[in-house]
């Protein structure tokens, strides 16, 4: 450049403008000085930096540029440039910035140095960049200034952290959130807006660009940039290469912000520093050794940071190609052994560098950085990481430069399978340890470990991705990406290896982003790897890397998205449950993984099978000890208190220790209290030969379980000795509180031990110290403990499973919440309660105490649970009693506190649950306190129910002597009326009846509203009426005469008088258990006789009184009572019922009409206007239907008829149905000869009799000649599909069947076989023909007008079904505003109220004249989705119905679904409800018996359900009998409710037969042909009947053996749901579910003798594991009594295997034993529920084996068959009582050796023993 002469002769004069220019630099308004100034003063510098002329003003304008990086400048900033640095500075660009936006002068102050700084710093990094050795000058003031800014940064952080704000520009995340479970997973979710509150991150993720090895930053803060700016100019220079003290300040602002740093800016610029250095070899790096390590370690833990997912990707991407840049040096070069020290290093110095040699070697940490890019969202980066972490050195080259040239395919050559596994199972995952860490396993095996033919590729292989809830339009996007992707995947031609790799490869790509597809990658993966190892030697080495890995402390317990797994270890335990064989782990790590990573289901699978594997294995015997002890307790963990009582019953030795833990498994806490002190006294006073050789568990469960009783006794001095005893501090401190012995708990709470476990975090201590602080008066301590003791609940919340139905493991939690929630508000009460105290106020307590009320636990749950509560309520009580001391009145101390009402709360609990001891306990705790009435009553009453044991006269004498004490003047008149019925009750058990009968009608007198005494009076009525029947009857065998016994009109009195007493009684109170005896009401009409009498006259008069609803769930025995001499009266109820619930009873009483109308026709023509009883009162109920709710029923009738018309089966459907009812039934007579060796040719010829007339009966139904049409047009397309099917097969039918007979000589020309053979034949054309029909057709084209019935869901309000009611509801609510507004200013208001009432009355008036004439309407004229009334419904909740919440049908599902079943084709119809679900319906035709079966199958499982619900035990274990719908619609058409979720056993192995290529009827023809080979051989040789039966049977038992070891897999269902489920934890509540409900299921097969329980008829639900009773039919024989079968329930190898041996013990059988018991004591109740189904259904089934009867002859049936009615339910009660556990005598010696249920233990031997299977028929399929 050339010289300016003017600038070096006026060097002065410049310098003084210079001086000025930067002195105007300082002004706010100066942009464009500062502007022109840094433009001179660069190009001066740049042109004349070395010049000497020049030297003075370059000086000079160094001094000016270092004065405005002054540190001192920093001194006045305040908030504005605070923020700035920790993040908070607005992201603005200087020309944005004005005046006007400034708030104060301070500020814009501020706000200018900040500008300054940067200005200044510009400037130097301008010059630097062309004369590097322009910032030496500044290098001290440089790094003063960063120095500066650095701390003040990081304080920023470290003062917003306690506040959780954000406390970084790029959008700091709460370190308590959890991660995702890859950065893929992260940037998707923030990318499609899942998290609620979007990151700042999102604002200015595109500002930052990383190129050319620097950061280019815009658009941040300026006192960030300031700090960039500072470190990148101190690296320009050679200050990092001499160990002096600016570089040593340089090297810890570096490592301070990599320690503390969240600003991604800053990061990414120290990291693009730092990495540059390590990157660089021979010499050129600034660092010594000791700080290459210290900076690598701090890099390879930059993952911990709490960033955004797409900011951490940004420094992600730049670990991994620093990572990537130190490989291609080399890691030996660039951390070399002898690596030489910076100039002027000191010795100390020099020994702690060669001292890290000794601590984590640079290696490690270099491969712990590769491990963790192998999960970087970058591919590129994945898969050079992945080269370089798993090539081998010699292949090194040629892999890396495959990876940079972008290839999709990598091959990892060199390394066999069992070297990568070792490999894999080594690393160091720490890094990763936030991440799913296992996809790493299928990254590295996906590239080549795994041969072709071991690749996880087939057809339908791959898991479908989770769905996340996505919201937004992006939604159907998305899933049709998803969908068509999976489309083609699937149908991609995978033959050829290449593309079976690349189609792999692109899935595990994928699989990136969704941690379900992570999941069932890396099980798939792993399982396949684990195979191909060949050798169980290679997987025995592989044990301790696996148990190594599994216990590394550092991996997460949780990821943010759950959908796949919850942690890495979680997912490796369940890849580990899919190994074959699965890996042998040590108990003691999987019980510390399953309590650390909420691997419990995972962990238990592992044991069990571990179990199995060592069961047989003696020399192990130590190590099964160990194994079984891991499985109690992780089963006791998860509160399964049975499973773990069974599995200790199955390891006991001693039978006296098996029948204790009978007892306690049913809840006999008593007797099994009893049995484990019997137990411990035989074990501690018998003599050593005598003595019980008990195994240490079992005498360990002895001393637990008798502790955890003691307990439930509330027994706390037997507790507190034996916890003193035993110096159990847990115990000590849980008595102590109780005690309120506080100065104990205090001294416990100090010691050492208890200190240990508050550490490790048990919450149940710190409750302790918050009981404590509470009555010391540390008030001020409380909130704080809470917190900690609620967190600490919160972080073992997180670590048990998910809620599931029916599982207890969060109920001990949830009872810690519980506490927690009344000691919090505890606290409050004392502080408040003080204050009033000090002030001589009284507090006004009452909400709390309301709520305290309402706050309690369940009555089914623990005693133990209820003690903790009322105990801590009553210490409380006492406290704020003790507080006011000074006011002497009882009443007003009383008002403080409800100590009264809860303790006679908990007595009552304790004596529902029978533990009557407990309650007299409790009882006899209240008095020291004050009662009102209503508490002094509570506490009297159940005062005298504790006397009622029905063993003991003498104690139900002394409680009728109690009440007779009673001075009755202060009670009002219902709790008089109770005294009065307890005085009966006692009265009647002790055999006064007739002053029993005085008693009650005392009570009903002083209060006729309480329903209790009548119901209680009903009952002593009706006693006395079969006392009454029961003499008639032994009178009518003493005298044969035939008149009348003088008894006959005494029963029929005292039957309508406890008819009268049900009915009024539910007058009183529609309460679900007074509902109970409307069975009975019923039963009793039985009794009235031949013509109407006092019986149906008293139902009459009092039944229609009642609210109609009541009789919902028992319309079908109303609707047969219509035939009965009770017709009218039952006819009045059904009135009431079409007029109130009309699609209640529409569908039934429409399929009953048609029958009864049907059977009256076959019996000729009625006279003009005459018609049986049934048809003529169901044909009014209908015409009273149909003119009440006329909309409606025409809605109905069309949507019938379409249903009726258009879904009917085809000709070939029908008969393929029939020909295959009777092939089975040729099947079963032909097998069953060959089990009892029969060679008689006249039964063989009878058999071919049968047959030949059925199918005479065959021909004559499908081929016989049309008889004239009335109406041809009408029916002409029916007509002509019948002329083209008798074209088709009618001339082939005569052939084959009716030409092969003749009467000739009375003999047949055919055999059975050659019959079977062409029956073969027709079953197999028919099948073919009916098979080509579609799996589904458009409902348009089966029915157009229900496929355009649309309807829109209707808005009803409460009582819209009823505007009768609503228009009173609304008249009586108007009235009473227009009164109160006589009196309110508020008449705008008032008007404005009135107006919509009366807008509401009209539109009320308008729906009930709906129709022509219609009485009632509204939103009963919506068609309701059918099945919503009891009895197709049940719910913990048995009220009235309120039609106005049922589903509404608003359309019908496009599609219609055609299901082939037991070969037949079923139509499966959608209906759209207003709900949004769409509820499928199978449409069957079946005869009228089977549809009132399936009825009354629902009706049993409604009133099983309501018994088992009123049970505590039955409660407590979640037992229950779901129904299922069914729905009548014409004579022979039903609807059928059919869940998505339904699977029956007969699908699951069809399904199976069809993977494996084979018939499903192979295994039946295998075992015939088997058995056929044994009989023939048998009949060649000469042997006794006897003899050939026992080797028949004999064979039968091999075959079946055979089948089921060879044949037949017996986890073939248990395989299907595991891959339904997918883990364990669903399974586990599966097979819970599922054992409980087949339990019922089998209770039910067992009384009612239901035996025929083929595979079809098995059916569950896969889901949820309800187990389905489809085709539930009492089995009879010839006499029409109830026939025992050869096993009393469907209990196959694959149904026992999917329960499981633990399942058996633990939920089966004690389910079975629980729910006969709690039937057993209901009997009374059941009694007339058995009698009325078991007539209805013997007389249904008489019925269909004959010719329809009348009214008349169906009436004269009935009687006939009531001996036998009486006989099969006595035999249904009797094995109900038989299942039922064993009564407990009193005072017995020695313990009995066989549990209480040992009854249900045989049925189950019986249920699957090989030789009662044998026994049964072929389509049983025993085998399955």
């Amino acid at each position: 450049a050339p010289r300016n002469s003017f600038m070096i002769d006026n060097a002065q004069v410049v310098k003084d403008i210079l001086e000025h220019c930067f002195d105007r630099t300082r002004q706010i308004d100066s942009i464009k000085i500062r502007t022109k100034l840094k433009d001179f003063v660069i190009q001066l510098i740049k042109s004349k930096f070395e010049d000497s002329d020049y030297a003075d003003v370059v000086q000079h304008i160094k001094v000016l540029l270092e004065s405005l990086l002054d540190v001192d400048i920093l001194d006045g900033a305040t908030s504005s440039w605070a923020e700035s640095l920790s993040g908070k500075d607005s992201v603005r660009r200087e020309d944005r910035r004005s005046k006007e936006q400034l708030e104060s002068s301070t500020e814009s102050e501020n706000l200018c140095r900040s500008y300054i700084t940067f200005f200044s710093l510009d400037i130097i990094m301008e010059i630097s960049t062309i004369y590097p050795q322009f910032v030496k000058s500044f290098s001290g003031t440089i790094v003063a200034l960063a120095n500066k800014l650095v701390e003040r940064h990081l304080q920023g952080i470290t003062s917003l952290q306690p506040q959780g704000g954000v406390s970084s520009l790029a959008g700091r995340v709460s370190s308590q959130q959890h991660k995702q479970a890859t950065s893929t997973c992260g940037i998707l979710q923030e990318a499609y807006n899942v998290c609620k509150t979007p990151t700042d991150i999102q604002k200015v993720g595109e500002t930052v660009n990383v190129g050319a090895g620097w950061l280019q930053v815009s658009d941040i803060s300026t006192a960030i940039r300031s700090v960039i700016k500072c470190l990148q100019l101190i690296s320009m220079s050679d200050i990092p290469f001499h160990f002096t003290q600016t570089r040593g300040s340089f090297m810890k602002i570096l490592g301070s912000i990599l320690d503390n740093s969240d600003n991604i800016f800053l990061l990414l610029g120290v990291t693009g520093i730092v990495g540059n250095w390590l990157a660089l070899t021979d010499g050129r790096t600034p660092l010594a050794y000791k700080e290459k390590v210290a900076f690598l370690r701090k890099i390879s833990v930059l993952d911990y940071r709490p960033l955004s997912a797409i900011v951490a990707q940004l420094l992600e991407d730049l670990v991994g190609n620093i990572m990537i840049s130190i490989a291609n040096q080399g890691i030996s070069k660039v951390f070399p052994e002898n690596d030489q020290p910076i100039k002027g290093t000191p010795k100390a110095e020099l020994e702690a560098e060669r001292s890290l040699h000794c601590f984590e070697t640079p290696q490690k940490m270099f491969r712990r950085l590769l491990v963790s890019c192998l999960l970087n969202a970058n591919r590129l980066v994945r898969k050079r990481a992945l080269v370089l972490l798993v090539t081998k050195a010699d292949k090194l080259n040629d892999a890396l430069n495959l990876a940079r040239s972008g290839e999709r395919k990598v091959v990892l050559s060199g390394r066999n399978l069992f070297d990568v596994l070792l490999q894999l199972l080594s690393n160091d995952y720490e890094g990763v340890s936030a991440r799913f860490w296992p996809m790493i396993f299928v990254e590295v095996l996906a590239y080549g470990c795994l041969p072709t033919s071991r690749m996880p590729v087939k057809r339908a292989w791959m898991p479908r991705p989770h769905a996340p809830s996505w919201d937004g339009s992006k939604d159907s996007l998305v899933q049709k990406a998803v969908n068509s992707f999976f489309t083609y995947i699937r149908s991609y031609n995978m033959n050829t290896h290449s593309r079976r790799q690349l189609i792999l490869l692109e899935v595990v790509s994928l699989a990136h982003s969704d941690a379900y597809l992570m999941q069932r990658l890396f099980e798939l993966f792993m399982t396949a790897a684990w195979d191909e190892l060949g050798d169980d030697l290679s997987r025995s080495h592989l044990i301790q890397p696996i148990e190594k890995l599994l216990s590394r402390p550092y991996h997460a317990q949780r990821f943010s998205d759950t959908s796949g797994v919850s942690n890495s270890v979680q997912s490796f335990l369940r890849a580990g449950r899919q190994m074959v064989p699965q890996p042998v782990l040590s108990p003691d790590l999987l019980l510390c993984l399953a309590e650390t990573y909420r691997s419990w289901h995972e962990v238990i699978s592992l044991l069990e099978h571990m179990s199995k594997a060592f069961a047989s294995d003696e020399s192990n015997n130590d190590f099964s000890c160990k194994i079984a002890s891991a499985i109690h307790y992780c089963v006791e963990k998860l509160e399964e208190k049975n499973i773990a009582l069974s599995y200790s019953q199955e390891r006991s030795l001693q039978p006296e220790t098996k029948y204790a833990i009978s007892l306690d498994v049913h809840d006999m806490v008593k007797e099994a209290i009893s049995g484990y002190t019997k137990l411990v006294d035989i074990a501690e006073n018998s003599s050593d030969e005598d003595s019980l050789k008990a195994t240490d568990s079992e005498m360990n469960t002895w001393e637990h379980r008798w502790v955890h009783l003691q307990k439930e006794m509330c027994q706390l001095q037997v507790v507190s000795d034996y916890a003193n005893s035993t110096e159990d501090c847990l115990l000590q401190i849980e008595t102590a509180w109780k005690n309120q012995d506080w100065e104990k708990v205090e001294n416990l709470t100090k010691s050492e031990s208890m200190i240990a476990m508050c550490e490790r975090g048990d919450s149940a201590l710190k409750m302790n110290e918050i009981l404590l602080a509470i009555m010391k008066g540390k008030l001020t301590e409380v909130e704080n403990l809470h917190a900690q003791t609620a967190q600490l609940c919160l972080e073992k919340w997180q670590l048990m499973p998910d809620i599931a139905t029916g599982s207890n493991c969060h109920s001990a939690l949830l009872h810690y919440f519980h506490r927690l929630v009344e000691i919090r508000e505890s606290g409050q009460i004392m502080v408040e309660t003080m204050n009033h105290s000090n002030r001589r106020t009284l507090p006004d307590l009452q909400n709390l105490l309301s709520a305290w009320r309402h706050r309690l636990p369940n009555n089914f749950d623990k005693l133990s649970d209820w003690d903790d509560i009322i105990t801590w309520r009553s210490h409380m009580f006492g406290s704020i009693t003790s507080n006011f001391q000074w006011t002497s009145e009882a009443g007003t101390l009383s008002t403080l506190h409800d100590r009264p009402w809860t303790v006679i709360r908990m007595a009552k609990t304790a004596r529902k649950q029978g533990l009557r001891e407990v309650a007299t306990l409790a009882l006899s705790r209240i008095t020291d306190c004050s009662l009102d009435v209503s508490d002094a009553f509570s506490k009297l009453r159940e005062q005298i129910l504790t006397f009622y044991n029905p063993d003991s006269d003498l104690e139900r004498t002394g409680g009728l002597n109690l009440v007779n004490t009673t001075n009755l003047s202060f009670f009002d008149a219902s709790q008089k009326s109770e005294l009065f019925r307890l005085k009966a009750s006692f009265l009647s058990s002790l055999g006064g009846r007739s002053k029993a009968n005085q008693a009650y009608c005392h009570a009903v007198q002083v209060c006729q509203s309480y329903a209790r005494a009548w119901v209680s009076w009903g009952g002593l009525c009706s006693s006395l009426g079969r006392l009454a029947e029961k003499q008639q009857n032994e009178q009518q065998k003493a005298d044969s005469s035939e008149k009348e016994s003088p008894n006959a009109k005494k029963v029929a009195q005292y039957l309508a008088q406890a008819m009268g007493c049900y009915l009024e009684a539910i007058q009183c109170d529609t309460d679900e258990w007074c509902r109970i005896h409307l069975p009975k009401c019923l039963w009793m009409l039985a009794k009235d006789g031949a013509t109407p009498g006092v019986l149906s006259q008293t139902l009459e008069t009092r039944g229609a009184a009642l609210p109609c609803w009541v009789f919902l769930p028992w319309i079908p025995q109303l609707l047969t009572s219509l035939y009965r001499i009770e017709g009218k009266a039952v006819k009045a109820i059904l009135t009431a019922l079409a007029k109130t619930y009309p699609q209640a009873l529409y569908f039934p009483l429409r399929a009953f009409y048609l029958e009864r109308r049907d059977v009256e026709r076959s019996k000729g023509s009625p006279s003009s206007g005459t018609h049986q009883g049934s048809v003529l009162y169901s044909e009014e109920l209908m015409s009273s239907l149909r003119r009440a709710h006329a909309s409606l029923w025409s809605s109905l009738e069309a949507i019938l008829e379409e249903l009726i018309v258009k879904f009917r089966p085809s000709y070939e459907e029908e008969l393929l149905s029939t020909m295959t009812a009777l092939l089975d039934r040729a099947e079963t007579q032909i097998e069953n000869s060959l089990h009892l060796l029969n060679d008689n040719i006249d039964d063989e010829e009878a058999v071919v009799a049968s047959i030949s007339k059925t199918l005479g009966r065959i021909s004559t139904k499908f081929f016989r000649e049309s008889e004239t049409e009335t109406n041809p047009i009408k029916r002409d397309e029916r007509a002509k599909k019948t002329e083209t099917f008798k074209k088709k097969y009618k001339a082939m039918f005569e052939v084959d069947f009716l030409s092969l007979t003749t009467k000739a000589e009375g003999k047949q020309k055919i055999g059975i076989i050659d019959f079977l053979a062409r029956l073969r034949k027709w079953k197999k054309m028919l099948n073919t023909c009916v098979s080509s029909s579609p799996n589904e057709l458009p409902l348009i084209e089966s029915s157009l007008p229900l496929a355009l019935f649309v309807t829109e869901a209707p808005d009803l309000w409460p009582m819209s079904c009823d505007p009768r009611a609503a228009s009173l509801s609304f008249e009586n609510e108007r009235t009473k505003e227009e009164q109160a507004g006589l009196s309110s200013t508020s008449s705008s208001a008032l008007a404005a109220k009135t107006a919509a009432i009366t807008a509401a009355i009209a539109v009320a008036n308008s729906e009930a004249n709906e129709g022509c004439g219609g009485e009632y309407g509204g939103g009963s004229s919506s068609i309701e989705i059918p099945g919503q009334y009891a009895p197709n419904t049940v719910s913990t909740v048995d009220c009235k119905p309120s039609p106005e919440l049922h589903a509404k049908l608003v359309r019908f599902e496009p599609r219609v679904k055609i299901i082939r079943r037991n070969d037949q084709l079923i139509r499966r119809v959608g209906m759209i409800g207003s709900d949004g679900r769409c509820y499928q319906f199978l449409l069957q035709f079946a005869i009228p018996y089977w549809t009132r079966t399936d009825e009354r199958t629902v009706q049993l499982c409604y009133i099983f359900d309501k018994i088992l619900r009123k049970d505590i035990i039955c409660s407590r274990n979640f037992l229950s009998k779901q129904p299922s719908p069914v729905i009548p619609i014409a004579q022979r058409l039903r609807m059928t409710y059919e869940d998505k979720s339904r699977l029956s056993l007969d699908e699951v192995f069809r399904k199976r037969c069809e993977d494996v290529g084979c018939s499903p009827s192979i295994v039946v023809r295998y075992y015939q042909s088997r058995i056929r080979k044994v009989v023939d051989a048998q009949k060649a040789e000469k042997m006794s009947e006897e003899e050939r039966k026992k080797l028949v049977a004999s064979a039968n038992v091999q075959v079946l053996k055979e089948i089921t070891t060879t044949k037949v897999d017996c986890a073939i269902l248990l395989n299907h749901i595991k891959d339904r489920l997918g883990s364990a934890e669903a399974l586990f509540h599966f097979r819970r579910s599922f054992s409980s409900q087949l339990a019922m299921d089998s209770l039910m097969q067992h009384v009612f003798s239901v035996v025929v329980r083929n595979p079809p008829r098995v059916v569950i639900n896969e889901l949820t594991g309800q187990v389905l009773t489809p085709e539930f039919r009492l089995s009879y024989n010839n006499q029409g009594f109830l026939e025992n079968q050869n096993v009393p329930f469907r209990m196959t190898p694959n149904l026992k295997e999917l329960i499981g041996p633990m399942m058996m013990g633990g939920r089966f059988l004690p389910s079975v034993s629980m729910a006969a018991t709690s039937f057993k004591s209901n009997m009374e109740d059941m009694d007339a529920v058995l009698r009325l189904l078991v007539r209805d259904d013997i007389v249904a089934w008489y019925t269909s084996k004959s010719m329809a009867k009348s009214d008349q002859k169906t009436q004269e049936l009935e009687k006939q068959l009531m001996d036998r009615v009486s006989k099969n339910v006595a035999m249904i009660q009797s094995k109900i009582t038989e299942c039922s556990v064993k009564k407990i005598p009193k005072e017995i010696d020695k313990l009995p050796s066989e549990p209480i249920n040992q009854r249900v233990q045989e049925l189950l031997e019986e249920a699957s023993s090989y030789e009662k299977l044998s026994t049964m028929e072929t389509s049983f399929q025993p085998w399955l």
